[in-house]
């Protein structure tokens, strides 16, 4: 019933592009955890003009893990002085927020409401002096490798990000909702110092009234280009 709750692809229409948003890029076909962030700079009827933006380590393993090329979803970025023009991208979603610290420098972190992938087993330390271990890792759920969250409270320096697993509803590939134990939800904490741990954010809609075809009401409805393949 996908098409039934959410068309995501209206959301990418070239009308929507305005200067100075900012949007994830895909730049690895089935890799949805590999993205980079763009800044629009002008958007006509001939190319898009954008400003790639640079991830930058607060601490200096977050810093090995930028310069081994591992993938990187919020934290820290600068923006590249260098303007590229570019006729095709496969866009994922514009940021809802982000904050501009210096001219030339953001801070982008999960928001709440939002839905993304977290690292199920991630050691930065690990990982950043040893990049192959994670570039091998497929992304998928079943070998529970990656846990789909939704975050329920805002980014605290102090006290990092409040998040709530999901699980897949059965027999709907691109259905979550909140998975429960005594008939709570699951709710952990993501430490300031781990905001590495968060994959990729999944563009995500949130199921209207009444559940239908046994999905539960409340259940998220998850863009299949950020999920596995099956």
């Amino acid at each position: 019933p996908d098409q039934e709750f959410y068309n995501f692809e209206k959301n990418k229409k070239a009308e929507i592009f305005k200067t100075r948003q900012i949007w994830a890029v895909h730049y690895q076909a089935a890799m949805p955890q590999n993205y980079r962030y763009a800044q629009i700079n002008n958007n006509d009827n001939y190319a898009l003009s954008v400003t790639w933006l640079k991830p930058v380590g607060a601490s200096l393993t977050e810093r090995r893990w930028c310069l081994a090329g591992l993938p990187v979803s919020c934290g820290l970025f600068d923006l590249n002085p260098e303007k590229n023009e570019v006729i095709q991208l496969v866009f994922s979603f514009k940021c809802s927020s982000y904050l501009v610290v210096k001219e030339d420098r953001i801070v982008i972190y999960p928001q709440e409401g939002e839905i993304w992938a977290l690292y199920k087993d991630w050691n930065i330390e690990e990982w950043a002096y040893n990049p192959e271990k994670l570039k091998g890792c497929k992304f998928e759920l079943e070998s529970c490798q990656f846990l789909v969250v939704e975050v329920i409270s805002e980014c605290s320096n102090e006290n990092g990000i409040k998040i709530c697993k999901l699980v897949e509803v059965k027999h709907f590939r691109t259905f979550f909702h909140g998975q429960k134990r005594d008939g709570s939800d699951m709710v952990r904490v993501v430490s300031p110092a781990g905001m590495l741990s968060f994959s990729h954010r999944i563009p995500a809609y949130k199921v209207p009234g009444p559940g239908i075809y046994d999905i539960p009401e409340g259940a998220w409805h998850l863009e299949p280009n950020a999920l596995p393949l099956t």
